[in-house]
């Protein structure tokens, strides 16, 4: 598996793993949709329209999202290539607060990785090695946190309702849980996602798991478990402990 294409999937991941930390505006209720579409309830609804209730919904959601300073979960991440014939399947923990996450994997390798400062930092404890890429503002306002505001995701993705049943879920208020397919809309997320499907818990609220599609059609779901919200982060967990003699590399650069 290619580790941009990792790290690629672990920043979607983060497109939703709180739609807005810290603050996140509600969102303006869109219009409805004109009912000209001829699709069938199940199906996904116009990109450019939510319905009311959805609308409403979500704005509820934002509302207990903004109680939120920190929050830590553990995960496990599958992913599904045509060049493997069995799933590659990974797990850790993860920890964030603000715009900073950490993510540790345990297995079936260890490694860390950190969202912090707009960058990317990937440390393999076994090499010594570590890795660093540079984020956009775009890219940091729709991936990074890894909990953006809903006014910064509407930027950035287009958002359609789908139906929870997708993920195996009841629908409607009595599941306790919504489901939404985001869309990038710029050309720089759409190198690395061509979409990201997203179940929430409303009584958390956090996202129950994401379904990220990359542009070559591979398909990586994570799931959390475990979520503690507001459990006082401190500033020193989410820094990365890496040895004097850790080597240092970026995508352009030699090690250093």
């Amino acid at each position: 598996m290619r580790r941009h294409t990792q790290i690629a999937a672990r920043l979607g991941l983060g497109v939703s793993m709180l739609f807005g930390l810290g603050g996140a505006r509600q969102p303006e209720t869109p219009g409805e949709t004109d009912g000209s579409s001829t699709k069938s309830p199940a199906e996904t609804r116009s990109k450019d329209a939510l319905t009311k209730e959805f609308a409403e919904r979500l704005a509820a959601l934002d509302a207990k999202m903004a109680k939120i300073a920190d929050l830590r979960a553990d995960f496990e991440q599958t992913k599904q290539t045509a060049m493997l014939k069995k799933p590659l399947v990974s797990s850790g923990s993860l920890v964030c607060k603000g715009e900073a996450v950490l993510w540790r994997t345990v297995s079936p390798r260890k490694s860390d990785m950190l969202v912090k400062d707009a960058k990317v930092t990937v440390y393999y404890p076994q090499d010594k090695l570590a890795e660093e890429y540079p984020m956009g503002s775009r890219f940091r306002d729709a991936a990074g946190g890894p909990l953006p505001r809903l006014s910064k995701l509407t930027e950035n993705f287009d958002f359609t309702e789908i139906d929870a049943k997708e993920f195996g879920e009841e629908s409607g208020s009595e599941g306790h849980r919504i489901a939404v397919k985001l869309t990038p809309k710029t050309d720089e997320l759409k190198k690395h996602v061509e979409s990201v499907r997203v179940l929430i818990d409303e009584r958390v609220p956090c996202a129950d798991r994401i379904v990220i599609t990359d542009p070559e059609g591979e398909r990586t779901q994570i799931r959390f478990t475990a979520v503690r919200i507001n459990t006082g982060v401190k500033d020193s967990e989410l820094e990365l402990k890496m040895p004097k003699d850790t080597k240092i590399s970026t995508p352009t650069q030699s090690p250093k």
